[in-house]
């Protein structure tokens, strides 16, 4: 038995729906499958993913929201990606948002003029949405981008091969008439850092009282909402006052520098057996060891770019990431051109994803 979208859509139209999707790659070979729809939301996590798949399949099909994490998977597959300002790209009617209001709509391409495409048909205010409706108007492009360079931040361990895709990147962008300066990290993330898991667990506590269905959630998250649910009102109002501490702290920094460079990742891809790296340059790492670079980003509600910046000894591409200041997604555009015409852009699947 065969059949096509179209003819099923003219068959039922008031039961079928197409889903369609601006970031979808086709890897396998079968062009046509069926079955029920079975989502796992995984906001740069894998291990909900591991543990469906350890399940019987019987017939589903496995639709992964990553919640919009883009940079890193950009980084590790040599892509362009943008993670915009909140409210630049209309949210509304969709799936829940975890992170408070720190999940956005992004782009994911191989090219710097699709990324900029992309985002003029993404973007635009929508009635449903008031934060698309208040965005901060963009500035001129600078003539000579003021960028700070921060390799790393504070003693947190850094992949070498990285560390020196990137001090080459900066001083591609320094000949090309950037005025790189390299420097320490313009405010103090640590304290967010510490929240970072308490937002995520009083996010699932929210979804765990509104979301049908969340009992079949497994048990490690149905235990971190049971956590989020024990916080305290006053601890979530101190998370909002760090939140509103560092964002005023990032207005205050991007005063004085159009960008801030740092590393996409701290670390290159790891075993897919394993949840995360657990040792980075020598040094253990917890969980999150690896993502240091783009939380914070999230957290201050600026528009940030991963731009591929070469490979490493094995091969494997590697991202960098410049972040702006409110409404510089115009910047960052014309800064992927850039990056891509001075470092190489998309330079085909790396050798392992072909094997």
């Amino acid at each position: 038995m065969s059949w096509s979208t179209p003819d099923l859509c003219d068959a039922h139209p008031d039961r079928v729906r197409v889903v369609t999707g601006l970031h979808w790659i086709r890897y396998g070979g079968l062009a046509a499958f069926s079955g029920a729809i079975e989502t796992v939301r995984c906001f740069e996590d894998n291990s909900r993913v591991k543990e469906t798949l350890a399940e019987p399949g019987r017939g589903r099909v496995l639709v992964i929201d990553g919640g919009g994490s883009l940079r890193r998977p950009a980084a590790y597959g040599g892509l362009f990606s943008l993670k915009t300002g909140i409210g630049r790209h209309a949210r509304a009617g969709g799936l829940p948002q975890v992170l408070l209001d720190m999940e956005v709509v992004g782009g994911l391409t191989r090219s710097a003029r699709d990324l900029a495409l992309l985002d003029a048909v993404l973007t635009g205010p929508d009635r449903r949405d008031p934060r698309s409706r208040a965005q901060a108007p963009a500035a001129p492009l600078p003539a000579r981008p003021r960028i700070l360079f921060v390799e790393r931040f504070g003693d947190a361990p850094l992949d070498p091969a990285i560390a020196g895709r990137l001090r080459a990147a900066a001083a591609a962008l320094a000949d090309d008439g950037c005025a790189v300066t390299a420097g320490a990290p313009p405010f103090d993330v640590g304290p967010l850092a510490a929240m970072w898991s308490e937002i995520g667990a009083i996010g699932l506590a929210r979804l765990a009282q509104t979301l049908p269905g969340f009992a079949r959630a497994s048990a490690k998250y149905r235990a971190i909402a049971a956590e989020g649910a024990r916080a305290p009102a006053t601890r979530l109002l101190a998370i909002l006052e760090e939140i509103d501490r560092l964002r005023a702290a990032a207005g205050a920094a991007f005063a004085q520098w159009d960008l801030i460079l740092t590393p996409a990742c701290a670390a290159q891809p790891w075993p897919k057996g394993e949840t995360h790296p657990p040792v980075i340059d020598g040094q253990p790492v917890g969980p999150r060891g690896h993502a240091i670079y783009t939380g914070w980003v999230n957290a201050i509600g600026h528009p940030a770019l991963c731009a591929p910046c070469g490979r490493d000894g094995d091969g494997m591409p590697v991202g960098l990431q410049l972040v702006g200041d409110l409404g510089a997604e115009p910047l960052l555009l014309a800064m992927a051109a850039r990056c891509e015409r001075l470092l190489g852009g998309w330079r085909g699947w790396p050798p392992m994803a072909l094997d």
